[in-house]
């Protein structure tokens, strides 16, 4: 991850956006809960939890996105969390939030290990992610063009993953789903191959090895 890039990229923006995964990741915590949003960019979601009574502490690689995530009361560190999260995430909590994120980091597997010991005993991990294999995505890919969404347009992206990919990695990376809540176009519910008209996820996971 880039420092540099993350900054300009919080530089220019004036609110972080809420996407409908963001908020079904929300409908995963409880209130009241201790809480570490690692990647909390400018506290916009950390703000939501804050709302519902939870103890939040936020870690972003950014300073630009973590000062505006103080200016909004967030308890926020910078952190770039494939390096230094060992030594900026102390104490064990109720719930790992990490949304959006794992998809822009070099050693996610690594990165899931090392976000274990930072859930305390029945705890759990809540994570998003767009689908990569989304319908619409296949279709263009199909007909010789790059899909139309951020994810291939940014260039912030190492990792892609589908539906069933996306639920192996978290298996193979120690990680037992436990609740999934899914953006669906109603399609889903009709056709086969339901997992192409998935397009982003919120997953609840606890950790199992």
């Amino acid at each position: 991850m880039s420092r540099e890039f993350y900054d300009k990229y919080w530089k220019g923006q004036e609110e972080g956006r809420i996407e409908l995964r963001h908020r079904l990741a929300l409908g995963l915590i409880g209130e009241g809960k201790s809480v570490l949003e690692i990647g909390c960019g400018d506290g916009t979601f950390s703000r939501m939890l804050i709302k519902k009574n939870c103890r939040v502490t936020g870690l972003d690689i950014s300073g630009k996105a973590v000062e505006k995530a103080r200016r909004r009361g967030v308890n926020a560190a910078v952190c770039n969390v494939e390096h230094e999260l060992n030594e900026m995430a102390k104490g064990k909590f109720d719930v790992v939030v990490c949304l959006d994120l794992i998809e822009h980091l070099f050693e996610p597997r690594i990165f899931l290990e090392n976000v274990k010991r930072f859930i305390r005993p029945g705890g759990c991990m809540v994570v998003t992610y767009g689908n990569a294999l989304y319908w619409k995505d296949r279709l263009s890919i199909l007909l010789g063009r790059m899909p139309d969404r951020n994810m291939y347009k940014m260039g912030q992206h190492l990792h892609y993953w589908g539906y069933f990919s996306f639920k192996r990695f978290l298996h193979d990376s120690g990680f037992e789903v436990r609740e999934e809540r899914l953006n669906m176009s109603p399609l889903g519910n009709v056709l086969p191959f339901r997992n192409w008209f998935v397009y982003a996820g919120a997953y609840r996971c606890v950790p199992v090895k």
